[in-house]
């Protein structure tokens, strides 16, 4: 597709890499005919291209990545507790996935797109260079039932299927969708109403691209073939490349994007989407949902929704959710269906079918989800539909939350399936009625009648924490002052110091306080150093935000007025 207009070269390189490596996608005669001929055929081009972004460009491409870059982050932060990493692990995985989930269903309900009318959508000014900024949105009055966030859908998918690109092109295809999406906001008699999910969907997507590249997420190469670098792209390529770059960039629209190229009964769509949840199952649990969601028919066994309703009927007193979601998956691939342990490799054909497999070792100790890490259940619990709570268990052997819910089988229709119930917030709630409610303690309850515990003024300290923090919280105060001294008077004060993340120190108010929030400050590297004034003024600003502290708070401890630091009033 045009999507990514300058990456087109180094993909042409790509296909004709892979055309090589797998001689079953070569038509008979190829040891004749130079297969050079063959990237003249835009049906052949088209097929490849296809099969290029169901093998190599795939989820399952994009969980490893994030997988290498979470073990980083494991292995630099060595004072990360095992249960953060855990949930952070988790958080990541959560949050693409559930995207990802919105964004195919979305595209399910709204594409309505034909070949003719694909085509009369877009518009290419042929005097200028072909970037994506020269393709422009068309609408047609004649088709009343085209929706215009549909394309929006598709776009948004594309880039997803097509990997991080260039800064350049991923803020062209920003500033498009964004145009875009306002002028049909604007345009609201005429247009149906743009989701306003779809919205917040795509500016987290965005920021998931803005977090890639700056991370280091693009690094990782997404291609099973050797990759280009960026500056050898176009001007490193022969003559024989430019030519077939100008067959993949001259070919029309329904032969780049195969699914738009007959969706009057999705058959096209439906095959390329179970190719690709097909291959996604390499680092997922073998069952990522796609199938659910768009009644995917795995190799002629049958659709999961009557699947569904088959297994309802056959058994009225259906047993845990757990099973049931179980058997359906074991009923959807014959005859050997993936184990949720299991990491498996996929050959996908042009069909969509599956060609062979191969099964990795997984280990029996992964199937566990009960010897899982205990979190909170309330705040830190990651709500998701099974469909996509899946991580790599044979290729990252450690301990999953077992904090992810299964949703029973009345719960796949189509509210919106799941969300973050903790820090991260993905989408909106499921229907209450539906949706299991996570278990958790109940709070205790202050008594309303007992006092509550506050700070009482002045704080009396000693001489040397009163000097630590005239220092600190008068502006006028003259002085050095080394850090270790600022940790000595807030132990003073009985605040509990840990060691936080990428080198910084949490200092946790005592339990008499009635302000519990944290104080958390990045210290020099070494704790004799001298803080400068910039140091200063964050703290003075943090504690006062926090705890209201200024220069009047403190009082020199002497005698009787040697009072506890907390008092009730």
């Amino acid at each position: 597709m045009v999507l990514y207009r300058t990456s087109s070269a180094f993909l042409v390189g790509k296909l004709q890499a892979e055309a090589l490596i797998h001689p079953e996608l070569v038509p008979l005669g190829a040891e004749v005919i130079r297969i050079d001929d063959y990237f003249k055929d835009r049906h052949f081009v088209a097929n490849l291209l296809r099969y290029t972004i169901v093998n190599t460009l795939s989820r399952a491409a994009l969980w490893q990545t994030i997988a290498v870059y979470m073990e980083d982050i494991a292995v630099l932060d060595n004072s990360m507790a095992s249960a953060e990493k855990v949930r952070l692990m988790t958080c990541v995985e959560g949050l693409l996935n559930t995207g990802i989930y919105h964004l195919e269903k979305s595209i399910r309900k709204t594409i309505i797109l034909t070949v003719d009318s694909a085509r009369n959508l877009f518009e290419r000014n042929q005097d200028e260079d072909p970037t994506f900024s020269q393709l422009r949105f068309r609408s047609d009055p004649s088709k009343p039932n085209l929706d215009p966030s549909s394309l929006e859908y598709a776009l948004v998918t594309f880039a997803l299927l097509f990997g991080a690109g260039d800064a350049q092109e991923e803020h062209q295809v920003r500033n498009h969708l964004a145009r875009k999406f306002m002028d049909a906001k604007k345009d609201s008699e005429s247009t149906p109403k743009i989701n306003g999910l779809l919205l917040r969907l795509l500016t987290r997507w965005l920021r998931l691209l803005d977090f890639s590249r700056k991370t280091g997420f693009a690094r990782v190469s997404l291609d099973l073939v050797t990759r280009l670098p960026h500056d050898q792209r176009i001007t490193g390529l022969d003559e024989k490349n430019r030519l077939l770059q100008k067959v993949v960039d001259d070919a029309p629209l329904e032969s780049i994007i195969p699914t738009l190229g007959s969706l009057k009964d999705t058959a096209t769509f439906k095959r390329v989407w179970n190719a690709l949840d097909v291959a996604a199952c390499r680092f997922g649990s073998g069952h990522s949902g796609i199938e659910d969601i768009l009644g995917i028919e795995l190799r002629c066994t049958g659709s999961v929704f009557r699947q569904r309703h088959a297994d309802k009927r056959s058994s009225p007193q259906a047993g845990k959710s757990s099973d049931r979601s179980k058997s359906a998956i074991q009923n959807l691939v014959q005859p050997s269906p993936p184990s949720p342990v299991d990491s498996n490799i996929y050959r996908v054909s042009l069909s969509g079918e599956v060609l062979h497999s191969e099964r990795g070792d997984a280990k029996a100790a992964a199937t566990t989800r009960t010897n899982t890490v205990d979190v909170d259940s309330e705040s830190n619990a990651i709500v998701t539909s099974p469909l996509h709570a899946c991580s790599d268990k044979s290729a990252h052997p450690r301990e999953v939350s077992s904090s992810v819910e299964d949703f029973t089988d009345d719960e796949y229709d189509d509210s919106l399936p799941g969300l973050f119930v903790g820090a991260i917030s993905f989408g909106e709630p499921p229907s209450s009625k539906k949706q299991k409610k996570p278990t958790s303690k109940p709070k205790k309850r202050v008594s309303t009648s007992e006092p509550v515990p506050q700070w009482k003024y002045p704080i009396y300290v000693k001489r040397k924490t009163l000097t630590t923090f005239k220092l600190i919280l008068d502006s006028k105060a003259k002085g050095t002052l080394e850090y270790r001294d600022f940790e000595r008077a807030m132990a003073d004060l009985d605040f509990l110091i840990e060691p936080g993340g990428k080198g910084s120190k949490i200092f946790r108010p005592p339990g008499a306080s009635i302000n519990k929030q944290p104080f958390i400050c990045d210290p020099p590297h070494n704790a004799k150093l001298s803080i400068d004034e910039t140091f200063r003024l964050r703290i003075r600003k943090d504690l006062h935000q926090l705890y209201g502290w200024s220069e009047y708070s403190f009082a020199l401890k002497q005698g009787r007025d040697a009072v506890d630091y907390f008092a009730i009033d």
